[in-house]
């Protein structure tokens, strides 16, 4: 559950709203004002991680001029350290969906556009975030 905090400044003073964005999984330490954490799973393209298994939230590919393309959760197995998820759209095509595990980081050619959502850690069989790449819907614009 996400959380607004008020800040006081220096000189005591009431301050600004402060957003807490502290991830569940890190336990939410180093950045005062207690409270809850954000959870990943509340994003679409977020994630929920259970054992070796992370499942990708749904969410939307929006493509220049072409209707929102939807994509449903997936869980994927992460079977090594440092893999990649990534969403893959093929250009003009009105297909999208969730790919990976991959420890190759994912990048875009003439036919199909890929964001990398996620990167992940896999030590003793424990999987934990390693970086996070995109959070929200996908929104195509430019030369794609």
């Amino acid at each position: 559950m996400n959380q607004i905090t008020y800040r006081q400044d220096v000189m005591g003073r009431p301050g600004r709203k402060v957003f807490d964005m502290r991830p569940a999984a890190r336990g939410g330490g180093g950045g005062g004002g207690g409270g809850s954490a954000m959870s990943y799973s509340d994003w679409a393209f977020g994630f929920s991680i259970s054992g070796a298994v992370v499942t990708v939230t749904a969410g939307e590919v929006h493509p220049k001029k072409q209707t929102p393309i939807a994509i449903t959760q997936k869980a994927v197995t992460i079977t090594a350290d440092h893999q990649y998820i990534w969403v893959e759209h093929v250009l003009e095509s009105g297909a999208a969906i969730i790919q990976g595990p991959g420890t190759d980081r994912p990048v875009s050619d003439d036919v199909m556009y890929r964001v990398w959502l996620h990167q992940f850690r896999f030590i003793d069989g424990v999987v934990t975030l390693e970086k996070v790449g995109h959070l929200g819907n996908i929104y195509i614009f430019g030369n794609y």
